[in-house]
């Protein structure tokens, strides 16, 4: 038996003993015990180990995986929504609204799915995005509030729901003029009509596209993106700061986020729902600016370090 087999033979049947035990136990406490039990054993840590040592086998894992722990896939819709990706991307504005909620998919139905939608929301990648979130929800706060502006205008790159910015008191989202990219449409209009519900006095325009063919005569007090980053490499990140930092008015404030890839098990997303980050620590993320020759003006760990928020502007 080859090692990929073997591996695979071993796998399956902590799997096995996982699923059979699905059948009986519901509850959240026993679920979370179990997959945390079954996540932290050998036969994951060696699997993953060998993907890493052999790359060409990572897919055939992944259809090995999803076909061994059917019921896991079945029953949540949150973990089956980020594995089928209905959007065409991962982290769609649909599941983010979960996360953000820390409620379960619409399409989950069962106890056990109940069950496992909490388990999959408590883990430390999410607690990342939803602070993340409340990060950035202060900060914009601060800076509209103490600008001294009737109007401060906000660019946000890969907005996808725009969560933040619909979190922000009436009275402080009213002072701003808010333009939003990204390339899915139906994303934007969410965004656009939530919004509008908290105020219709809300002035946006939505950019539909990729946010490297952006073009503008405005100037903006704030540019910021806090998840589209953590996609993209270095080199990218880099130029995404030569070709947005110009757009900033002499004040303005460039904004971004990067989670820390200590803090959360990358594999787990790679491996089980084919969903892929760009693994970096807080330092990373301040060490993107040095290279770029912009100066950090404020960095802001978050909840335990699982991410950072990090502070640029014009200035050298």
């Amino acid at each position: 038996m080859s090692e990929f087999a073997h591996l695979i033979a071993q796998f399956g049947k902590i799997a096995k003993f996982t699923e059979d035990r699905f059948n009986v136990y519901t509850e959240y406490s026993y679920v979370d015990g179990l997959l945390r039990y079954a996540l932290g054993g050998n036969e994951v840590r060696e699997l993953v180990e060998f993907v890493k040592r052999n790359p060409s086998y990572r897919l055939e894992v992944l259809n090995n995986i999803r076909d061994l722990c059917a019921t896991l896939y079945n029953e949540s819709g949150i973990i089956n929504h980020a594995v089928s990706k209905p959007r065409g991307y991962p982290g769609d504005f649909e599941i983010m609204e979960n996360v953000y909620d820390c409620s379960p998919h619409y399409k989950t139905v069962s106890e056990l799915g109940l069950a496992l939608d909490r388990w999959a929301l408590s883990l430390n990648l999410p607690r990342a995005v939803r602070a993340r979130k409340n990060g950035l929800l202060f900060l914009i706060n601060d800076l509209v509030s103490n600008s001294g502006r009737n109007e401060f205008s906000i660019l946000s790159i890969g907005s996808g729901s725009a969560r933040e910015l619909r979190e922000l008191p009436v009275d402080v989202l009213e002072k701003t003029k808010i333009t939003l990219i990204d390339r899915d449409a139906d994303a934007l209009v969410f965004a656009k009509e939530e919004l509008f519900k908290k105020s219709s006095k809300v002035k946006i325009d939505l950019i539909a596209g990729d946010f490297h063919r952006f073009s503008s005569e405005c100037k903006y007090d704030l540019i910021y993106s806090f998840g589209v980053f953590d996609y993209l490499s270095d080199k990218v990140i880099k130029n995404c700061f030569k070709q947005f930092t110009p757009y900033l008015i002499e004040s303005g404030k460039l904004v971004y986020s990067i989670k820390n890839s200590a803090q959360y098990n990358d594999w787990f997303y790679d491996l089980f729902t084919h969903w892929r980050f760009v693994a970096r620590s807080i330092e990373d993320g301040a060490k993107l600016l040095a290279e770029s020759d912009l100066k950090l003006s404020r960095v802001f760990p978050l909840e335990s370090d699982v991410a950072a928020i990090y502070v640029t502007s014009k200035e050298k």
